[in-house]
């Protein structure tokens, strides 16, 4: 019996031996662990990634993943049953020519699932093509519960179907996305698609997106949907704090300039300088900030700036406004156009709004009883704003509207 334990026992060091010894030379330094990372300076190296989803990595040169353009292009690491679990640093390095054209796979992007616990940060993608997806795409990954920090992606994505992100395709909520950003063209077949993040479950906090992005229903510049469950007390979860967002939006339903749908969202310090319009048809629930906030969805110290077009529920900040839903010190100023229910702030509206404006004369309407329209003269002085906070939240240079301080974050 002791023979056979202490055959055991060597058998298992071998075996982690040889591994160690694999993943040395599979690598160009390291040991995988926090504090000796494995060490990635080759597209090569950067796919054997796959084979340790549980080890923390370090970029440290640029990449180029021409060698994987031809046939389907790039697989992405790991897949549905196999999450990663360990950290990778791209150290600022830059990752480009990422392509992939795979449209049976349900999670498409550089790494397929990223678990709770595991760190992505200082990435960044340029020049993406990715192709086709049944579900949750994202230059970055598919779906994440881990944290993203300071990552970034240029590029395009087109014909997938639902739950398309430019960086992340669905962010769960355990996960955080941080000073991240994302200049992608996107082209979505069906519904749930945002400039940064399909669908958000989590965190997004000083995040940006300029998206150039066509859909059909649930698309927003930052996030297709927002979504807070109120089941889950152990995450703050369906939050988006100080993000903007500018480029075009243009969509079939629900339509922001920052969110498509907030779903019992939080939605605060944050700016949408985005277009947004209607494709075709009788589109209902188009907002410069958000087409569509329901279920207790919360906005407030927000505006929207960009212009807003569509058919029904049409508003400069948000196309409608439900029941138990409240907007609290937000304004609009772009143009707003429409045939039913049209608001210079929100189109239609069965929640609360309080201490939110409008100007009446740049947004081309004068609706009552769902925010305050004012001059453009007194849109830009303080004095027309009541109970807001121009120390810590807001400024407001004579001569202009009011702006967010969080601008200042936007450093990177």
């Amino acid at each position: 019996m002791k023979k056979v334990s202490l055959l055991c026992i060597v058998f298992f060091c071998f075996f982690f031996l040889m591994e160690g010894i694999a993943g040395a030379q599979d690598f160009a330094g390291g040991e995988g662990t926090e504090d000796s990372p494995y060490l990635i300076e080759t597209a090569q190296q950067l796919d054997m990634v796959r084979n340790y989803l549980d080890a923390h990595f370090e970029q440290i040169s640029d990449i180029d993943l021409k060698p994987y353009l031809d046939d389907e292009g790039w697989e992405p690491v790991g897949a549905f049953r196999d999450v990663f679990t360990g950290s990778f640093n791209g150290n600022g390095y830059i990752i480009e020519n990422l392509r992939i054209d795979r449209p049976g796979l349900s999670y498409n992007g550089l790494i397929a699932r990223v678990g709770s616990g595991s760190r992505l940060e200082n990435i960044e993608l340029r020049n993406v093509h990715i192709s086709g997806g049944e579900w949750n795409v994202g230059a970055l990954t598919a779906s994440n519960a881990g944290t993203i920090e300071n990552c970034h992606v240029t590029g395009q994505i087109s014909e997938s179907e639902r739950v398309v992100g430019g960086l992340v395709g669905i962010n769960r909520k355990e996960g955080a996305i941080r000073r991240s950003s994302a200049e992608v063209n996107i082209t979505l077949e069906e519904h749930t698609g945002g400039g940064l993040v399909g669908l958000n479950e989590g965190i997004l906090s000083y995040c940006k997106a300029h998206p150039m992005l066509k859909g059909g229903m649930n698309v927003g510049g930052l996030a297709g949907i927002n979504r807070r469950s109120v089941d889950d007390q152990t995450h703050d979860n369906g939050t988006i704090i100080g993000s903007y967002t500018e480029g075009n939006v243009e969509g079939e339903k629900t339509l922001g300039g920052l969110v498509g749908r907030n779903w019992n969202g939080i939605i605060t310090e944050s700016f949408s300088l985005v277009n947004v319009s209607a494709i075709e048809g009788e589109v209902h629930a188009v907002g410069g900030l958000v087409g569509l906030s329901h279920a207790e969805g919360n906005i407030s110290n927000t505006f929207s700036a960009g212009e807003v077009t569509g058919h029904n529920s049409v508003g400069g900040l948000v196309g409608y406004n439900d029941e138990n839903s409240i907007i609290r010190k937000s304004y609009a100023r772009g143009l707003v156009t429409g045939d039913e229910y049209v608001g210079g702030l929100i189109g239609n509206n069965f929640g609360e709004v309080e201490n939110s404006y409008y100007d009446k004369q740049t947004t081309g309407q004068e609706d009552e009883n769902k925010g305050i329209p004012l001059l453009t003269e007194e849109m830009k002085s303080p004095d027309s704003y009541e109970e807001w906070d121009f120390q810590d939240t807001w400024r407001l240079v004579e001569g202009d509207y009011p702006v967010l301080l969080i601008e200042e974050n936007f450093s990177y």
